[in-house]
């Protein structure tokens, strides 16, 4: 997440996975409409920093998985969803 938020995307859509935005100290900036996928659980990135990005970057941030990992099935199928 952190290097996508990196680059320019121009008018790509993006769908960011528990983005660690602020371990990198990248620019708290996406375009609005992006998509967050982030377990509230999650141990290593805090999932504030992506509360942060849903209100103050109008991003869609939907709640999903059991850990940082994001490999469970609930978040397979979310992100399937979206991209499908």
């Amino acid at each position: 997440g952190a290097v996508a938020m990196s680059v320019d995307p121009h008018d790509a859509k993006m769908i960011l996975i528990a983005p660690a935005w602020k371990k990198f100290n990248v620019s708290p900036n996406v375009s609005p409409g992006t998509t967050i996928l982030h377990c509230p659980t999650d141990g290593i990135v805090d999932f504030k920093d992506s509360k942060i990005l849903e209100s103050s970057c109008k991003a869609n941030l939907v709640s999903c998985g059991r850990d940082h990992r994001m490999n469970d099935m609930d978040t397979l199928k979310t992100l399937n969803d979206l991209v499908c």
